[in-house]
C-alpha cells in the first residue's frame, strides 16, 4: 500500500499517520482525521479508491465536502491520479444537463468511476437518496 500510494500520489514519504490510517480504510475500519489543512488528509480520503484500482478491483468512494469548491478540487485531484471522479454539486450538476448528461446515471452505471464528491446537499437530494435505495448501486459504494 505505501508503494502504490506514494507513486500515485507523487510522494517521497507518507507521514506515518497516512499510512496507518490509509491501512485501516483499506481494511475497511471507519477512520475520523482531525488535522490542519495541507497536512495530508486527501491521501487517506482516496486510499482505499486508489489501492482498489492498483488492484484491479470495482468501488466507488462518496466523498461529501462542505462547499462547490473543495467538490471540484477534490474530484481534480483524483483524477490526475488517476481516478475517475465526478464533482456532484448544484452547479456541475445544471451544466452536465444543459449539456444532455446526467451525472446521477454515470455514477450508477459505475463503469469507470472511482469517486464521486459532493456537498451536503447533493448527498441528501432527491437524486442520491434514489441511488441510495437500489442494492446494485449499495454494493458499488465501499467508502464513504
Amino acid at each position: 500500500l505505501d508503494e502504490v500510494l506514494r507513486s500515485t500520489c507523487k510522494v517521497t514519504k507518507l507521514w506515518p499517520f497516512q499510512l496507518e490510517l490509509s491501512i485501516d480504510v483499506n481494511d475497511g475500519i471507519d477512520v475520523f482525521c482531525v488535522i490542519a489543512t495541507g497536512m495530508g488528509k486527501t491521501v487517506i480520503l482516496q486510499s482505499g479508491a486508489i489501492a482498489a484500482h492498483a488492484r484491479g478491483e470495482k468501488g466507488i468512494a462518496l466523498i461529501i465536502v462542505p462547499t462547490k469548491v473543495l467538490v471540484e478540487q477534490q474530484a481534480d485531484v483524483a483524477s490526475r491520479r488517476g481516478l475517475r471522479a465526478l464533482a456532484i454539486n448544484q452547479d456541475t450538476v445544471r451544466d452536465a444537463r444543459l449539456a444532455a448528461c446526467d451525472l446521477f446515471k454515470k455514477l450508477e452505471k459505475g463503469e469507470d468511476v472511482r469517486m464521486a464528491v459532493m456537498t451536503p446537499s447533493m448527498l441528501v437530494g432527491h437524486e442520491m437518496k434514489a441511488l441510495l435505495r437500489k442494492p446494485a448501486f449499495i454494493d458499488l459504494v465501499r467508502w464513504m
